[in-house]
């Protein structure tokens, strides 16, 4: 139960966010951002277990990307691995079939890009100037591509498409949160 959105331009990348926990019957808004910046350079959204983001924020070590190493091979190579590493060392990961898995889904936005890190670890960057993951994902990208070509800034056009999933989608609620890098 969750929306979050990532957006990328010419100016950075933005990432929103909204606050909404709920285990299908009782919702609760929380203060912790569902995004939030690692270092100076990634960007992060996630959907599913809070714990997880707490593990991502907090107990993440963030490796040193190799010289000349493209976006998406660190992220495969490298970043990923720390990921199911810290969610391992926390207890996060269950086991299907000797597959490491989580529940939930992150969003990365690293060097004007975005990335999906999926429930079993496979890393997708999408073709796309802007992806959204959790409940509210389908319509706040249908928001999202019908604003495209409107003049609205990055930040009207996320906070549309987070009103549009909170109006549509169970689980999600304000406050929105933004983030940017630039």
């Amino acid at each position: 139960m969750t929306c979050i959105v990532g957006l990328k331009t010419d100016v950075g990348t933005f990432m929103g966010g909204d606050s909404c926990a709920t285990d299908g019957t009782e919702l609760v808004i929380r203060k912790d951002a569902k995004i939030f910046k690692l270092g100076r350079s990634i960007l992060v959204g996630y959907c599913g277990s809070p714990r997880m983001g707490q593990v991502l924020r907090y107990q993440l070590k963030i490796p040193r990307r190799p010289v000349k190493m493209d976006a998406l091979d660190f992220m495969v190579k490298f970043f990923v691995e720390k990921v199911r590493y810290a969610l391992h060392l926390a207890g996060m990961l269950k086991d299907q079939s000797s597959n490491d898995s989580v529940e939930g889904n992150v969003l990365i936005g690293y060097r004007g890009r975005l990335f999906v890190i999926d429930s079993d670890f496979q890393v997708a960057e999408p073709d796309a100037e802007f992806y959204c993951i959790g409940t509210g994902a389908m319509v706040a990208n249908g928001s999202l591509f019908t604003t495209a070509s409107c003049g609205m800034s990055p930040e009207e056009r996320i906070m549309l498409s987070l009103e549009a999933a909170e109006k549509y989608c169970v689980g999600v609620a304000r406050p929105f949160k933004i983030e940017v890098l630039r």
